[in-house]
């Protein structure tokens, strides 16, 4: 036990609150076909959480610090192989990349990228937008992301 934690309650603050886990219980429940435990959490700082509010609480079972980080959207898969489009001389350039940790948000890049890189992240037409095809734009929210070492991060597996 004493597993780490971080619990986001949106009604009390944007940032997550750290804690611990402190008690399992021994006995599991079982709702539609999924298997839940019972589970005591300790926050360390609770100021302005409030009994019956809403939180989810996501436990910590590895983190990594000083890693280069890329939103998973700019990732594919293509024979197997993990790859990203980044931008080198003005020009867009494939690389095979080899992963580490993710979470829903980011994958750590353990090799194939530089601190420094800029990954370039494929837009795709919807309905609403006037385009000619499938391209990679540089700049902007969906654009190209330039990759820094992570200040550190909190991962769990990534969903398969």
């Amino acid at each position: 036990l004493r597993q780490p934690v971080l619990v986001t309650a949106e009604a009390a603050r944007p940032q997550p609150y750290r804690g611990t886990v402190i008690a399992v219980a021994p006995q599991s429940t079982v709702t539609s076909g999924v298997t839940s435990y019972l589970v005591s959490v300790s926050v360390s700082e609770p100021r302005g959480l409030r009994a019956g509010m809403t939180a989810n609480v996501n436990v910590v079972y590895q983190s990594k610090q000083g890693v280069v980080l890329v939103p998973n959207r700019a990732i594919r898969t293509v024979n197997r192989e993990r790859q990203v489009t980044v931008l080198a001389n003005g020009k867009p350039e494939t690389r095979t990349i080899q992963t580490g940790l993710a979470d829903d948000q980011r994958t750590e890049v353990t090799e194939g990228l530089a601190e420094g890189d800029t990954v370039l992240i494929e837009v795709r037409p919807t309905a609403t937008r006037t385009t000619t095809g499938t391209g990679f734009v540089p700049g902007g929210a969906a654009g190209a992301v330039p990759i820094g070492v992570g200040g550190g991060a909190n991962f769990r597996p990534p969903a398969r």
